[in-house]
C-alpha cells in the first residue's frame, strides 16, 4: 500500500534473495554471490518477491559469463576474421 511522505505518495517494494549456510555456501563471499543471484532472479520477474537460491542459478551465471567472455578471448587470440563486401 502506498503511504504519504510529506505531500508525496510513495510505494515501496522488496526483492529478496535467500541462501543458506552451509548448503549454498561456506563463506561470506560465496553466500553473498548466491543471494545476489537469487535477488537478480526476482528482479528479472518484475521484482517485489522472494527467491531461494537454486543450483541452476549458478549454471545460468556461468553460461552468461561464457557468452560475455568468449568473444573477447577470440578477439585477443586472433580467432576472428572480418569479411566485407561493397
Amino acid at each position: 500500500m502506498p503511504y504519504q511522505l510529506d505531500d508525496q505518495e510513495v510505494s515501496l517494494t522488496a526483492s529478496i534473495g535467500i541462501c543458506s549456510f552451509p548448503t549454498d555456501g561456506t563463506d561470506c563471499g560465496e553466500l553473498m554471490q548466491r543471494a545476489d543471484a537469487a535477488t537478480a532472479k526476482v528482479k528479472a520477474r518484475g521484482g517485489n518477491g522472494v527467491q531461494f537460491f537454486e543450483s541452476a542459478m549458478n549454471r545460468e551465471e556461468q553460461r552468461r559469463l561464457e557468452i560475455e567472455t568468449e568473444p573477447r578471448k577470440a578477439i585477443y587470440d586472433d580467432q576472428l576474421l572480418l569479411h566485407s563486401s561493397p
